[in-house]
């Protein structure tokens, strides 16, 4: 089986939220038919549910893919105004489920969510997972809510995601997700990294205390799954390591600047 790998695809910060006009040509600049039956994107669909399952339904069409399994990541959750917070009643759970539901109502679309799908004898298994802290810990004498007070200086996620306190709310929902699915899946699909030693760091981000919100503790789970791939995202770049007998990769498109680098990354299994 042939699949291709995306994440962070922020379609709204490249397209008008409120149109698909341009989006063929945009898709054109990301996508390339290269014979996959399956698209894995590994989180950060866009900030609007409505104008993310439109595309997604347009790669499908366009793109000839058979199906596509998605996760959702930190923008996922975000409610970025006062018309989405009435909206969803400042509640960014409503909006994640609302989008899970969308994907998981079209033929051939999954959202994972903490549980997996099997394809043509490949099980894939996902959840957006989340950061835990561990790597500003690893690195810093400051430990306990400094780490809180870090994250709420430095990360839009303390802003915008409503119904939560902190990451760890999150992290704790997240684990449990994970422990239903790491030891039942050939791939893996979370957002966020899984390890938070600078070695499986790509080298412009090493030694950086913002990995305390890209990354998690994750041996525990990376060393005992059966998984023989883990896809990622958050980290906008094109990066792999391996643990033992395990691929983890990230393939990221980002923002509008980092458009021209992207290129689609295929792996076979």
């Amino acid at each position: 089986m042939k699949i291709d790998i995306i994440s962070d695809t922020h379609f709204d910060l490249h397209l008008d939220k409120d149109s698909l006009e341009n989006t063929e040509e945009f898709l054109q600049k990301v996508f390339i038919k290269t014979g996959s039956n399956v698209l894995i994107i590994a989180g950060d669909l866009g900030h609007f549910n409505s104008q993310n399952i439109a595309i997604l339904k347009l790669i499908k069409e366009l793109y000839e893919y058979k199906y596509i399994i998605c996760i959702l990541g930190n923008h996922d959750y975000y409610l970025i105004d006062k018309i989405q917070e009435k909206q969803y009643e400042r509640d960014s759970f409503k909006r994640a489920e609302e989008m899970r539901e969308l994907i998981n109502a079209e033929d051939g679309m999954y959202c994972l969510d903490g549980d997996v799908v099997e394809i043509d004898g490949i099980r894939f298994g996902g959840c957006s997972s989340w950061y835990d802290g561990s790597y500003f810990h690893r690195t810093s004498s400051s430990y306990g809510r400094n780490v809180i007070t870090f994250w709420k200086q430095t990360m839009n996620d303390a802003k915008m995601i409503k119904g939560i306190e902190d990451f760890y709310d999150m992290f704790k929902i997240q684990r449990e997700k994970l422990d239903v699915i790491y030891q039942q899946c050939d791939i893996i699909i979370t957002h966020v990294n899984p390890s938070i030693y600078d070695k499986d760091m790509p080298p412009s981000k090493r030694d950086d205390k913002m990995n305390a919100f890209y990354s998690f503790c994750g041996d525990e789970w990376l060393d005992n799954t059966t998984a023989k791939y883990w896809i990622y995202g958050h980290n906008h770049v094109s990066y792999e390591y391996k643990r033992d007998r395990v691929s983890v990769i990230c393939n990221a498109l980002g923002y509008p600047a980092q458009l021209k680098d992207f290129k689609i990354r295929t792996v076979e299994i």
